[in-house]
């Protein structure tokens, strides 16, 4: 009775022998197809037919085993898929045992050459089997579980159909009270497959001319900015756009209409030039000089400089002076021909305080006694600080002056100028804080008698 067993063995475990060398011949007698590949994003089924060699203390016969797989291509390289099982397995040792086998794993596959016509993969997972024996009541209901891992080969006959053919080893863990204490619980399987696999959808597989690496829409092959930011508009070739040409790509531009040719800072907005500081730019300033402390309108112009304007075409002049003694002052000033006003600045300012009011109208007063003839006004500073910078700050006190009296008091632009002298012409010591304040000084001459 051992002996005839032992043959029936052989005889089986020939025939499933026999079934994987006649699919190893079919896959090599097919032509392969130049297009297949594994295509991403697509969903797979996989009906099949597989060898199932049990350990030989497990009293199970190796049978025939059928399985359907759905699964899904999350690229060209990962998988997953889900299959169920069923097999008809004989009990040894046995007439009339038969169990019936479900079985349920969940794998992942990794494609070696996804491109390929003939695409091998390793394959591993986990998953359960179910048993429903038939006259044998102590082993009903018995569940185990397992884990597996193999290589396989998917070979294409068209870019939607392979013949696929895998191996496997099994580790099966079972349950105790199905094992006994005198057998071993964990048990090594090997399955030996072959399945038809079918791909539903998916993207085309893509060349290397077809690659967009930065997603631009724009394949790498014709990019000339194959590494724009997600979400930036492009041109043609690939590249941020720039609508107003102005150097900043529109994405970055907070000033998207700019003027060609105008300059722009890294915002892309204009470069605001504004020489005499008014609030107004000098493109657009039609009072591009006028002195710091003035309120202007629109066009860069105070109300001051409008009515010189229209005094100056006519080359009228009307010097307002306030008070009633204004003419005996005038007269008085007819014999003096340099005058030293009595402001006096604060260091590094150019403004003039309201407390040399009267030294201002002084000033006008002496220009109403000299009339027809050259005014210049100078301006000193003390000896701190740098020689160029002393150089400029008595030429803007002396302009803050000469423009106070053509402003307010009328006197006529076109015959008082104004120079700075810096520190070169001192009066007092400027050792000294007191001497240092009667340096920083303007006087207003007559240059043309």
């Amino acid at each position: 009775m051992r002996i005839l067993f032992f043959r029936e063995e052989i005889v089986k475990t020939g025939q499933i022998k026999s079934i994987v060398l006649l699919l190893v011949l079919l896959i090599v007698s097919v032509v392969p197809n130049a297009e297949a590949a594994i295509k991403p994003n697509a969903l797979t089924i996989t009906p099949s037919i597989a060898g199932h060699v049990f350990e030989g203390n497990e009293g199970l016969e190796n049978s025939a085993e059928y399985g359907l797989g759905f699964g899904y291509n999350f690229n060209k390289h990962w998988a997953a898929e889900l299959t169920s099982t069923y097999s008809e397995v004989d009990v040894e040792n046995t007439v009339n045992d038969e169990v019936q086998v479900y079985g349920l794993r969940l794998d992942a596959l990794y494609h070696f050459l996804p491109d390929e016509e003939i695409v091998p993969y390793f394959v591993v997972g986990g998953g359960g089997l179910a048993y429903d024996v038939d006259n044998l009541s102590s082993r009903s209901g018995d569940h185990d579980l397992f884990t597996n891992y193999g290589f396989g080969l998917k070979f294409f006959f068209d870019d939607r159909t392979a013949l696929r053919l895998d191996a496997r080893h099994f580790t099966r863990f079972v349950d105790d009270n199905e094992s006994g204490d005198d057998q071993s619980n964990v048990y090594q399987n090997l399955v030996v497959s072959a399945g038809l696999n079918f791909q539903i959808g998916g993207g085309e597989p893509a060349s290397e001319r077809m690659f967009d690496y930065d997603d631009d829409g724009i394949v790498d092959s014709r990019d000339r900015c194959p590494d724009t930011p997600p979400g930036y508009a492009v041109d043609g070739h690939g590249c941020s756009l720039d609508s107003d040409r102005d150097g900043v790509i529109d994405a970055l531009d907070d000033c998207p209409n700019t003027s060609y040719g105008v300059e722009v800072d890294n915002e892309g907005c204009p470069v605001v030039i504004d020489s005499d500081g008014d609030g107004v730019a000098d493109e657009s300033d039609d009072c591009p000089d006028t002195p710091a402390g003035f309120e202007v309108d629109e066009r860069g112009c105070s109300s001051e400089q409008a009515n010189l304007l229209l005094r100056a075409a006519d080359d009228f002049e009307e010097i307002k002076i306030a008070g009633t003694d204004a003419a005996a002052e005038i007269e008085a000033l007819a014999e003096v021909e340099t005058l030293d006003l009595g402001i006096e600045f604060a260091p590094n300012s150019t403004s003039i305080r309201s407390q040399y009011r009267a030294d201002l109208e002084q000033a006008a007063a002496f220009a109403a006694a000299h009339p027809g003839v050259k005014l210049m006004v100078e301006g000193h500073t003390d000896s701190l600080g740098s020689g160029s910078l002393n150089q400029s700050l008595s030429q803007k006190r002396a302009d803050t002056v000469r423009w106070t009296l053509v402003s307010e008091y009328g006197v006529n632009r076109n015959r008082i100028v104004a120079e700075g002298l810096g520190e070169s012409q001192p009066i007092a010591d400027n050792g000294t804080k007191e001497g240092r304040a009667r340096n920083r000084r303007v006087l207003i001459r007559v240059v043309e008698p």
